[in-house]
Protein backbone atom coordinates (compact mmCIF):
# COMPACT_ATOMS: atom_id res chain seq x y z
CA UNK A 1 0.00 0.00 0.00
CA UNK A 2 1.31 3.55 -1.58
CA UNK A 3 1.95 6.33 1.60
CA UNK A 4 1.65 9.22 0.75
CA UNK A 5 3.32 12.27 2.50
CA UNK A 6 2.55 15.92 2.38
CA UNK A 7 4.89 18.47 4.20
CA UNK A 8 3.05 21.75 5.58
CA UNK A 9 5.49 24.79 4.56
CA UNK A 10 5.16 28.60 5.72
CA UNK A 11 5.84 29.40 2.17
CA UNK A 12 2.99 27.57 1.05
CA UNK A 13 0.41 29.42 2.91
CA UNK A 14 1.94 32.60 1.85
CA UNK A 15 2.06 32.04 -1.65
CA UNK A 16 -1.95 30.98 -1.09
CA UNK A 17 -2.38 33.85 1.11
CA UNK A 18 -0.84 36.21 -2.05
CA UNK A 19 -2.74 34.35 -4.84
CA UNK A 20 -6.20 35.09 -2.51
CA UNK A 21 -5.14 38.38 -1.94
CA UNK A 22 -4.38 39.55 -5.81
CA UNK A 23 -7.47 37.49 -6.85
CA UNK A 24 -10.16 39.54 -4.30
CA UNK A 25 -8.28 42.49 -5.31
CA UNK A 26 -8.20 42.39 -9.65
CA UNK A 27 -11.49 43.57 -11.05
CA UNK A 28 -11.65 46.19 -8.62
CA UNK A 29 -7.66 47.32 -9.66
CA UNK A 30 -9.19 47.18 -13.41
CA UNK A 31 -11.64 48.84 -12.67
CA UNK A 32 -10.14 52.15 -10.81
CA UNK A 33 -7.28 51.84 -13.19
CA UNK A 34 -4.41 50.52 -11.54
CA UNK A 35 -3.10 48.51 -14.47
CA UNK A 36 -0.99 51.21 -15.91
CA UNK A 37 1.03 50.46 -19.34
CA UNK A 38 4.55 50.96 -19.40
CA UNK A 39 6.52 50.85 -22.32
CA UNK A 40 10.02 49.52 -23.55
CA UNK A 41 11.33 51.47 -26.17
CA UNK A 42 12.55 49.07 -29.44
CA UNK A 43 15.88 50.49 -31.59
CA UNK A 44 16.75 50.91 -34.76
CA UNK A 45 20.50 50.22 -34.37
CA UNK A 46 21.41 51.24 -37.56
CA UNK A 47 19.75 54.33 -37.87
CA UNK A 48 20.35 54.72 -34.13
CA UNK A 49 16.54 55.74 -33.71
CA UNK A 50 13.61 54.71 -32.06
CA UNK A 51 11.71 52.21 -34.10
CA UNK A 52 8.93 51.30 -31.72
CA UNK A 53 7.82 49.52 -28.32
CA UNK A 54 6.45 47.58 -26.22
CA UNK A 55 3.48 47.62 -24.24
CA UNK A 56 3.96 46.14 -20.51
CA UNK A 57 1.72 46.12 -17.38
CA UNK A 58 2.55 47.28 -14.20
CA UNK A 59 0.22 47.13 -11.19
CA UNK A 60 0.02 50.14 -9.18
CA UNK A 61 -1.79 49.76 -6.39
CA UNK A 62 -3.51 53.32 -4.92
CA UNK A 63 -1.16 52.96 -1.58
CA UNK A 64 1.95 53.71 -4.12
CA UNK A 65 2.96 49.91 -3.92
CA UNK A 66 3.50 47.80 -7.04
CA UNK A 67 2.71 44.85 -8.21
CA UNK A 68 5.48 42.60 -10.58
CA UNK A 69 3.84 41.26 -13.46
CA UNK A 70 5.66 37.97 -12.47
CA UNK A 71 3.57 37.85 -9.42
CA UNK A 72 0.07 38.25 -10.98
CA UNK A 73 -0.06 37.00 -14.66
CA UNK A 74 0.48 33.46 -13.51
CA UNK A 75 -2.81 33.66 -11.24
CA UNK A 76 -4.39 35.69 -14.11
CA UNK A 77 -3.52 33.03 -16.63
CA UNK A 78 -5.02 30.42 -14.42
CA UNK A 79 -8.12 31.97 -13.90
CA UNK A 80 -8.92 33.55 -16.76
CA UNK A 81 -8.79 36.95 -16.06
CA UNK A 82 -5.99 37.80 -18.41
CA UNK A 83 -8.09 38.13 -20.94
CA UNK A 84 -9.88 41.31 -19.47
CA UNK A 85 -6.01 42.67 -18.93
CA UNK A 86 -5.35 41.53 -22.65
CA UNK A 87 -8.07 43.44 -24.16
CA UNK A 88 -7.49 46.75 -21.69
CA UNK A 89 -3.68 46.42 -22.54
CA UNK A 90 -4.21 46.72 -26.16
CA UNK A 91 -7.24 49.45 -25.74
CA UNK A 92 -4.17 51.32 -24.11
CA UNK A 93 -1.89 51.29 -26.81
CA UNK A 94 -4.47 52.09 -29.43
CA UNK A 95 -5.32 55.09 -27.21
CA UNK A 96 -1.81 56.43 -27.16
CA UNK A 97 -1.14 56.06 -30.88
CA UNK A 98 -5.04 57.90 -31.53
CA UNK A 99 -4.10 60.80 -29.00
CA UNK A 100 -0.51 61.02 -30.59
CA UNK A 101 -2.47 61.44 -34.00
CA UNK A 102 -5.14 63.95 -32.96
CA UNK A 103 -2.56 66.05 -31.39
CA UNK A 104 -0.23 65.64 -34.31
CA UNK A 105 2.99 63.89 -32.64
CA UNK A 106 5.36 61.54 -34.27
CA UNK A 107 3.74 57.52 -33.92
CA UNK A 108 5.64 54.41 -33.68
CA UNK A 109 4.30 50.72 -33.83
CA UNK A 110 2.94 49.30 -30.62
CA UNK A 111 3.57 45.46 -29.68
CA UNK A 112 0.96 44.44 -26.56
CA UNK A 113 1.44 40.11 -25.67
CA UNK A 114 -1.65 38.27 -26.17
CA UNK A 115 -2.24 35.08 -23.98
CA UNK A 116 -3.26 31.64 -24.97
CA UNK A 117 -6.39 32.04 -23.25
CA UNK A 118 -7.61 35.21 -25.25
CA UNK A 119 -6.58 32.99 -28.43
CA UNK A 120 -9.09 30.30 -28.22
CA UNK A 121 -11.63 33.02 -27.38
CA UNK A 122 -14.31 33.10 -30.34
CA UNK A 123 -15.16 36.38 -30.40
CA UNK A 124 -11.46 37.00 -30.27
CA UNK A 125 -10.64 38.23 -33.65
CA UNK A 126 -13.68 40.46 -34.14
CA UNK A 127 -12.94 42.24 -31.11
CA UNK A 128 -9.02 42.84 -32.04
CA UNK A 129 -10.95 44.33 -35.36
CA UNK A 130 -13.82 46.35 -34.37
CA UNK A 131 -10.93 48.22 -31.35
CA UNK A 132 -8.42 49.02 -34.37
CA UNK A 133 -11.29 50.29 -36.24
CA UNK A 134 -13.15 52.45 -33.89
CA UNK A 135 -9.36 53.72 -33.07
CA UNK A 136 -8.50 54.68 -36.17
CA UNK A 137 -5.16 53.07 -36.38
CA UNK A 138 -3.14 53.23 -39.39
CA UNK A 139 -2.15 49.50 -40.97
CA UNK A 140 1.04 48.36 -39.23
CA UNK A 141 1.00 50.48 -35.78
CA UNK A 142 -0.19 47.83 -33.87
CA UNK A 143 1.25 44.29 -33.58
CA UNK A 144 0.28 41.23 -31.69
CA UNK A 145 2.88 39.18 -29.62
CA UNK A 146 2.27 35.95 -29.41
CA UNK A 147 4.74 33.28 -26.97
CA UNK A 148 6.73 30.39 -29.19
CA UNK A 149 4.94 27.92 -27.12
CA UNK A 150 1.59 28.92 -27.70
CA UNK A 151 1.77 27.21 -31.35
CA UNK A 152 2.06 23.98 -30.40
CA UNK A 153 -1.07 22.75 -29.08
CA UNK A 154 -3.90 22.93 -31.53
CA UNK A 155 -1.43 23.72 -34.71
CA UNK A 156 -4.01 24.03 -37.42
CA UNK A 157 -6.36 25.92 -35.29
CA UNK A 158 -3.79 28.64 -34.25
CA UNK A 159 -2.85 29.07 -38.23
CA UNK A 160 -6.21 29.58 -39.10
CA UNK A 161 -6.55 32.37 -35.93
CA UNK A 162 -3.42 34.11 -36.87
CA UNK A 163 -4.18 33.77 -41.12
CA UNK A 164 -7.44 35.64 -40.17
CA UNK A 165 -5.65 38.33 -38.17
CA UNK A 166 -3.25 38.74 -40.93
CA UNK A 167 -6.41 39.35 -43.22
CA UNK A 168 -7.45 42.16 -40.90
CA UNK A 169 -3.99 44.05 -41.33
CA UNK A 170 -2.73 42.97 -37.89
CA UNK A 171 1.28 42.22 -37.48
CA UNK A 172 1.85 39.52 -35.90
CA UNK A 173 5.29 38.95 -33.65
CA UNK A 174 6.23 35.04 -32.36
CA UNK A 175 7.97 36.02 -28.90
CA UNK A 176 10.93 34.47 -27.07
CA UNK A 177 11.84 32.83 -30.70
CA UNK A 178 14.57 30.49 -29.53
CA UNK A 179 13.31 29.50 -25.57
CA UNK A 180 11.66 26.33 -26.51
CA UNK A 181 11.64 23.85 -29.00
CA UNK A 182 11.79 26.53 -32.38
CA UNK A 183 10.70 24.67 -34.79
CA UNK A 184 12.07 26.40 -38.07
CA UNK A 185 9.00 24.87 -39.87
CA UNK A 186 7.09 27.72 -38.39
CA UNK A 187 8.41 30.51 -39.83
CA UNK A 188 7.35 28.55 -43.01
CA UNK A 189 3.92 27.88 -42.30
CA UNK A 190 2.74 30.89 -40.08
CA UNK A 191 2.64 34.07 -41.11
CA UNK A 192 4.42 36.15 -38.65
CA UNK A 193 5.81 39.72 -39.42
CA UNK A 194 8.10 39.53 -36.63
CA UNK A 195 10.53 37.50 -34.77
CA UNK A 196 11.68 38.22 -31.64
CA UNK A 197 14.81 36.28 -30.15
CA UNK A 198 14.63 35.02 -26.74
CA UNK A 199 17.01 37.04 -23.99
CA UNK A 200 18.76 33.78 -22.91
CA UNK A 201 19.34 32.41 -26.52
CA UNK A 202 20.54 35.70 -27.52
CA UNK A 203 23.01 35.68 -24.33
CA UNK A 204 24.10 32.25 -25.08
CA UNK A 205 25.24 33.59 -28.50
CA UNK A 206 27.13 36.10 -27.10
CA UNK A 207 28.93 33.33 -25.21
CA UNK A 208 29.53 30.61 -27.79
CA UNK A 209 30.72 30.41 -31.02
CA UNK A 210 28.51 28.37 -32.56
CA UNK A 211 25.35 29.87 -30.97
CA UNK A 212 26.42 32.85 -32.79
CA UNK A 213 26.71 31.29 -35.75
CA UNK A 214 23.31 30.21 -35.65
CA UNK A 215 21.80 33.58 -34.56
CA UNK A 216 23.14 34.98 -37.57
CA UNK A 217 21.74 32.43 -39.88
CA UNK A 218 18.20 32.49 -38.36
CA UNK A 219 18.52 36.62 -39.24
CA UNK A 220 19.53 35.64 -42.78
CA UNK A 221 16.71 32.91 -43.23
CA UNK A 222 14.28 35.57 -41.46
CA UNK A 223 15.48 38.36 -43.68
CA UNK A 224 14.99 36.49 -46.62
CA UNK A 225 11.17 35.54 -45.73
CA UNK A 226 11.00 39.05 -45.07
CA UNK A 227 10.20 38.96 -41.26
CA UNK A 228 11.87 41.77 -39.02
CA UNK A 229 14.12 40.08 -36.20
CA UNK A 230 14.27 42.04 -32.89
CA UNK A 231 16.98 40.88 -29.98
CA UNK A 232 15.74 41.18 -26.84
CA UNK A 233 17.78 41.75 -23.72
CA UNK A 234 20.20 43.95 -24.97
CA UNK A 235 22.39 45.49 -22.03
CA UNK A 236 25.45 46.42 -23.36
CA UNK A 237 27.33 48.12 -26.30
CA UNK A 238 29.55 45.15 -27.34
CA UNK A 239 26.27 43.22 -27.44
CA UNK A 240 25.09 45.81 -29.87
CA UNK A 241 28.17 45.59 -32.21
CA UNK A 242 28.04 42.43 -32.06
CA UNK A 243 24.47 42.38 -33.41
CA UNK A 244 25.41 45.16 -35.83
CA UNK A 245 28.00 42.54 -37.22
CA UNK A 246 25.48 39.95 -37.66
CA UNK A 247 22.87 41.71 -39.44
CA UNK A 248 20.60 42.52 -36.70
CA UNK A 249 18.75 45.82 -37.02
CA UNK A 250 16.37 45.92 -34.27
CA UNK A 251 17.03 45.53 -30.56
CA UNK A 252 15.15 45.95 -27.05
CA UNK A 253 16.74 46.35 -23.98
CA UNK A 254 18.33 48.10 -20.68
CA UNK A 255 20.83 49.01 -22.97
CA UNK A 256 18.70 51.69 -24.50
CA UNK A 257 15.87 51.83 -21.64
CA UNK A 258 14.26 50.32 -19.74
CA UNK A 259 10.19 49.73 -19.44
CA UNK A 260 9.02 53.91 -18.75
CA UNK A 261 5.57 54.85 -18.01
CA UNK A 262 3.50 55.65 -21.24
CA UNK A 263 3.21 59.54 -20.71
CA UNK A 264 7.17 59.69 -20.07
CA UNK A 265 7.73 57.43 -23.44
CA UNK A 266 5.29 59.85 -25.13
CA UNK A 267 6.87 62.94 -23.57
CA UNK A 268 10.60 61.74 -24.23
CA UNK A 269 9.69 60.25 -28.31
CA UNK A 270 6.64 61.04 -30.03
CA UNK A 271 7.96 64.72 -30.49
CA UNK A 272 4.45 66.93 -32.15
CA UNK A 273 5.07 67.89 -35.79
CA UNK A 274 6.60 71.42 -36.32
Amino acid sequence: EKECTACYSEKLVVDMRKVDQIESEMETALFNGEFKMFIQPKWDIVKDHLYGGEALVRWMKEDGTMVYPNDFVPVFERNGFVEQLDFYMLESACQLIRNNINEGRDIYPISVNQSRVLLHNPTYIGRVSEMLKRYDIPKGYIELEITETVLFTERAKMLTILKELKDREVLLSMDDFGSGYSSLNMLKDFPFDVLKIDREFFSESIASESSTWILRKIIEMANGLGIRVICEGVETQDQVEMLQKIGCRYVQGYYYSKPIPAEKFVETYCKESA
